[in-house]
């Protein structure tokens, strides 16, 4: 049997996930807006939107430039840009809608959303293939 080749890339940010949210925020604030609710509240909830917009931003501009490694042995490697390797555990996988969803733990909890606009399409391809042959997840 061969041996199961090396996976590493490096994440980048999917552009067509940004656009999905900022499209469902300002869906959301439209229709918070268009509600018959004290203006207070209305308030409270636009603001509540805009700061899930800015903490997705801040998480994508951390993570970006990050490299994974998932070696033959099975074993996850995270390298935060210009940081040192850490070896990771991968918490759980989604697959729904396009978008393969990664759930990490190591120093801390680490979600990945992958598409196919933020790896090469092989690299994506030969992930969730080989993700899908996997069923140790934790």
């Amino acid at each position: 049997m061969k041996s199961v080749p090396t996976i590493a890339f490096e994440y980048r940010p999917s552009r067509r996930l940004r656009t999905l949210l900022v499209t469902l925020a300002v869906l959301a604030i439209i229709g918070v807006m268009a509600a018959a609710m004290p203006w207070w509240s209305q308030g409270l909830l636009v603001v509540m939107v805009v700061i899930g917009l800015w903490r997705y931003r801040q998480r994508e501009h951390r993570l970006a430039g990050c490299r994974l490694r998932w070696d033959s042995a099975g074993q996850w490697h995270l390298q935060a840009a210009g940081g040192q390797e850490r070896p990771v555990v991968l918490e759980g996988k989604a697959q729904q809608a396009g978008f393969l969803v990664l759930r990490f733990r190591g120093a801390r909890r680490v979600p990945l959303v992958l598409c196919s606009d933020n790896l090469e399409q092989t690299t994506y391809r030969h992930l969730r293939m080989r993700l899908s042959a996997t069923t140790d997840i934790v």
